[in-house]
């Protein structure tokens, strides 16, 4: 059965998708272990995530952190098209890793949880455009190293791209509109609430007088806007912080009660379930393949 919140881990370094497709109502409101780059071309959608909402514009790039859980909407039936970039945080561009780690500050100006959008000018739009297309072209061929140079070389084109864009409007990023479908405030204060008190106890009747909205509404609410319940997200919020903490070494008993659950017991079978895989197992398998675990 197909989860209506989940972790989607990026199952390679780069993937890189140009779609032209109608997006499910129930798209999945998910997080990913790495970086996303959507150039939006046409339709009428909407973006929703958890400290904000966005009415998308053809011509913008949005830039997506990792572990931030967010969700399209296709508001009506006209054809969604953009372009979609997966950058695993075990990238990097050999040789090149601290310019590159200067580009990835795109996604980090300002709120390191905040999706950021830019708007370059027509012909640079086209340009990243174009330089997907070859990405998810060379991602075709069999990985030898002239195609993984060619990777290489797209992404860091489309990246500089972005960051003169950026650095030549520093205050244009826009981060929502206002229009009919924009998430309440109240969702979004739903969310805060719930990031701040992630490790402690998260009980409905103390988020909705938090809010104060009723608390059968405010579940009917979150989920139109996300797709899925309150617990449900509680609990994959947790698994995500869970496996980063796992990833950077931590052991998995201080990893249970630093993400949020009270009980290991609990936590190890949640993940297990989850994931595939127990929290020391998991955190094996990456210290001996890294991100190439899908789970």
């Amino acid at each position: 059965m197909k989860k209506n919140i989940e972790y989607a881990s990026i199952p390679a370094p780069v993937t890189c998708v140009c779609k032209t497709a109608t997006l499910p109502h129930y798209f999945t409101f998910h997080a990913h272990n790495g970086f996303e780059i959507l150039p939006f071309v046409s339709g009428n959608v909407s973006l929703y995530y958890e400290k904000d909402s966005i009415y998308m514009r053809p011509g913008d790039v949005i830039l997506i952190p990792p572990y931030v859980f967010h969700r399209g909407y296709q508001n009506d039936e006209t054809p969604y098209v953009r372009d979609v970039l997966n950058i695993r945080e075990d990238y990097t561009i050999s040789g090149r890793e601290e310019d590159y780690s200067r580009l990835l500050h795109l996604f980090f100006s300002g709120d390191n949880q905040k999706i950021k959008v830019i708007r370059p000018n027509p012909e640079s739009f086209d340009m990243v455009h174009h330089l997907m297309k070859q990405v998810e072209s060379v991602l075709n061929e069999p990985a030898d190293f002239d195609s993984l140079l060619l990777r290489d070389t797209y992404i860091t084109q489309i990246l500089i791209l972005l960051y003169r864009a950026q650095k030549s409007h520093p205050n244009d990023w826009r981060v929502s509109d206002t229009w009919p479908e924009s998430m309440p405030s109240f969702i979004i204060e739903t969310f805060q609430y719930i990031n701040t008190h992630l490790t402690g106890e998260v009980s409905l009747d103390a988020l909705a007088e938090a809010v104060h909205i009723n608390k059968y509404y405010l579940c009917r609410t979150f989920h139109e806007f996300t797709g899925g319940s309150i617990g449900q997200y509680v609990i994959e919020k947790r698994l995500s912080i869970a496996r980063q903490k796992l990833k950077a070494g931590i052991r998995p008993y201080d990893a249970c009660f630093q993400s949020g659950f009270s009980n290991y017991a609990n936590f190890s079978r949640t993940f297990n379930r989850h994931v595939g895989l127990s929290p020391k197992a998991y955190q094996m398998a990456m210290r001996v393949g890294g991100e190439n675990v899908t789970a």
